[in-house]
């Protein structure tokens, strides 16, 4: 077998010389990151070093142009005219590359990180310990690099104070809700997928604003397709004392919003959406789009996969949300997660919940806070 290796400063460098030495067929084998020159560990330059063949078949290949048309074809979601063998072919070969590409991708990240300070990987492996994702602690505590020189890398408790510091800076957070006045009440809306939430969230809020900060507070539910769930809302609502309308249609929430005007706060609670419903989030964009709300709060679950988070973001985006409210804290095992949930998020963070107790367990979103969380220097039984 016709098997060589490439040496280059970055695997993009090896990948465009095993490119032009055994071409677009060409299959990698194998790739490391080593530093060469170095002495006892110390100095030296980072090498790439990737093995490939030309003789390597993932399976039978179909011809340039032909493969061309089953790409366009399946990329549109049609099956290509092509031969169930050839489009197989071309599944065979996807398959094959994708692993390539995480096998380069994961030999990259372990690479990255190998030449920090044992401080700094130490730190690496403790936050992804506590959940949080490889690649996103390695972005947060990479600027760190730089910083610690001299003896402040071996000095733990001034380590641990740098990274505290900058996880706080990557937590984007927003104020807390500012009532308006009666007359002008500030409208708040709380949106997401079933099961975060939401119903208790709200009640959370209406019974914070009104029992301690004695202002005068309205709900209203658009949540119909669930009756437990109005009758869930009208029953935190009778026990904090506060109005509670519910609007079935677009028209009927601007009544509501009028009958409730002398209020200083009014908070809508919304009908729970799969992400994949597309029919019903366009209904709740009708309610949304008659009145727009002065806030409107995205409800993510805290303990839901991490590509279920990016796709709630995307196919939400059409409510306009400008904050993010991070429910079920308490379900972590650990809050590292929070993390990505910060990373991926474009908006701020307006508060977490951590319980299931009404008014108690819910906070307003600070960084210390949340980085004390993500690190393990804070619990959530304070």
């Amino acid at each position: 077998m016709n098997v060589k290796k490439y040496t280059a400063p970055t695997m993009e460098a090896a990948l465009a010389r095993v490119k032009s030495d055994l071409g677009r067929d060409a299959v990698i084998l194998h790739t490391r990151c080593f530093k060469r020159g170095a002495i006892l560990g110390l100095g030296g330059s980072q090498v790439v070093e990737v093995t490939a063949s030309d003789e390597v078949r993932v399976s039978p290949r179909t011809s340039a142009p032909r493969a061309a048309v089953a790409v366009e074809k399946a990329y549109r979601g049609a099956a290509p005219s092509n031969s169930s063998a050839d489009f197989l072919a071309l599944k065979g070969d996807i398959t094959a590359l994708r692993t390539m590409v995480q096998d380069v991708l994961r030999n990259t990240r372990g690479s990255r990180t190998s030449l920090w300070p044992q401080s700094l990987q130490v730190w690496h492996k403790h936050l992804t310990s506590r959940g949080a994702g490889e690649s996103c602690a390695a972005d947060v505590l990479e600027p760190l690099v730089a910083n610690l020189a001299g003896t402040r890398r071996d000095d733990p408790r001034l380590v641990a104070k740098d990274v505290l510091l900058r996880v706080a800076e990557c937590i984007r957070t927003a104020a807390p809700i500012a009532p308006g006045v009666p007359g002008s009440p500030s409208i708040v809306a709380l949106v997401g997928p079933t099961g975060v939430g939401k119903t208790t969230t709200i009640a959370k809020l209406a019974a914070h604003f009104s029992l301690r900060e004695h202002k005068p507070v309205g709900l209203v539910t658009l949540d119909t397709y669930r009756i437990a769930a109005v009758e869930q809302l009208r029953t935190y609502a009778r026990i904090i004392d506060v109005p509670l309308q519910v609007a079935l249609t677009p028209g009927e929430l601007c009544e509501a919003l009028e009958r409730l005007s002398e209020c200083s706060l009014i908070l809508i609670d919304t009908a729970g959406r799969s992400q994949r419903d597309s029919m019903k989030i366009n209904d709740l964009k009708a309610f949304l789009d008659i009145r727009r709300p002065h806030q409107t709060h995205l409800v993510l679950a805290a303990n839901a996969e991490k590509e279920a988070l990016e796709d709630v973001v995307e196919r939400f985006s059409v409510y306009r949300p400008d904050r993010i409210l991070v429910t079920k804290i308490d379900e972590l095992p650990a809050c590292g997660k929070l993390l990505d949930i910060a990373a991926l998020a474009p908006h701020p963070v307006s508060y977490i919940t951590t319980g299931q107790d009404v008014p108690d367990d819910i906070e307003t979103a600070q960084p210390d806070l949340i980085a004390a969380l993500i690190a393990g220097e804070e619990t959530l039984e304070r």
